[in-house]
């Protein structure tokens, strides 16, 4: 039995260990799903990511395999529940005073700006390889399984690029207490 056949069972008899696989092996996708749909509101990341899981426990029974992959049903929930956060949030952002939200947006602007900078820096020191591996695990939200199996190679490959990655950035960024 897959671990998704797993998954699906343990929460349908209401097992929370079911809970616990679902998050180790989808948790990085479902955040990655939210931020996507849900950029400006990563306060409320949490509470949308909770609300995804709450949905799934509740509504497990809904889930039809002949008509869709579990991990595709529980991505689409999460694309809902965040696109449902933006709509019910955007209420109280016009409710700011102008002075407020300017203030907000430009600190925003400023930090997003400058980390995306520096990200971005980071990530343009590594070779096209090591490149691939950082965005997909790191931004995309991939396991290291899935990574791997997206680009034709083993698991331990995948943590050797990392690891000599990691010296790279630490060795050329001084970043040695971050990774």
């Amino acid at each position: 039995m897959d671990l998704d056949n797993k998954i699906i069972k343990l929460i349908r008899k209401r097992n929370e260990k079911g809970i616990r696989y679902l998050i180790e092996k989808y948790g990085g996708l479902l955040y990655a799903v939210i931020r996507k749909h849900s950029q400006g509101y990563s306060a409320y990341h949490e509470e949308c990511f909770n609300d995804v899981l709450l949905a799934v426990w509740k509504n497990i029974e809904q889930f039809d395999p002949k008509r869709s992959t579990f991990k595709n049903w529980i991505m689409a929930i999460a694309r809902y529940r965040a696109l449902n956060l933006v709509r019910k949030n955007q209420q109280d952002y016009s409710n700011l005073t102008i002075n407020e939200e300017i203030i907000s947006e430009q600190e925003d602007t400023i930090d997003g700006f400058i980390l995306r900078e520096d990200v971005n820096q980071m990530i343009q020191a590594l070779s096209p390889q090591d490149q691939k591996i950082f965005i997909k695990l790191f931004f995309q939200g991939l396991t290291t399984d899935e990574v791997a199996q997206d680009l034709d190679t083993n698991k331990n490959t995948i943590y050797q690029h990392l690891s000599r990655a990691r010296k790279k950035l630490r060795k050329e960024f001084n970043y040695d207490k971050y990774l």
